[in-house]
């Protein structure tokens, strides 16, 4: 049975070429930068992951990607869908629920989406691409001076 996935949050996201891109959320954009658009993608999708489990449900997402344009359903366990025309996704068994991965931006080592800590260097949201100032900063990502 298809699962109906509700428009709030509203969350849209821009990919561009260059690896640079903008996350909206309920009407505040977050300019993003990464290593390349893949770990780009990566963020966006952790990062929806996330408000995925703050609000316990999957959430909807347009992506403006560098070559179309996306309607996702994001669960909170990082596992994306196309979304149906009528706003639903369709149920997937645990055997078919890939969860993708990219490295973690402390320890560089590869990182499944659904978590918001690194399980080898315990860095904080490991796919973090906020390009604002707090997130580069090393406290802000669970980094201690070394």
């Amino acid at each position: 049975m298809p699962t109906f996935i509700p428009t709030q949050p509203r969350l849209s996201a821009i990919v561009r070429q260059d690896a640079s891109g903008e996350l909206t959320i309920s009407g505040t954009s977050r300019p993003l930068i990464a290593a390349d658009t893949a770990r780009l993608r990566a963020g966006i999708i952790a990062r929806c992951a996330a408000i995925g489990r703050q609000v316990g449900r999957p959430v909807r997402l347009t992506v403006v990607d560098v070559d179309a344009t996306y309607q996702l359903g994001i669960h909170p366990d990082a596992f994306v869908q196309i979304l149906n025309p009528d706003g639903t996704v369709d149920d997937a068994s645990d055997d078919k629920r890939a969860i993708g991965d990219s490295p973690c931006r402390h320890c560089s080592k590869p990182q499944s989406l659904k978590y918001n800590f690194c399980t080898l260097c315990g860095t904080k949201a490991p796919h973090d691409v906020e390009a604002a100032p707090a997130s580069l900063s090393g406290a802000s990502r669970g980094r201690t001076a070394q």
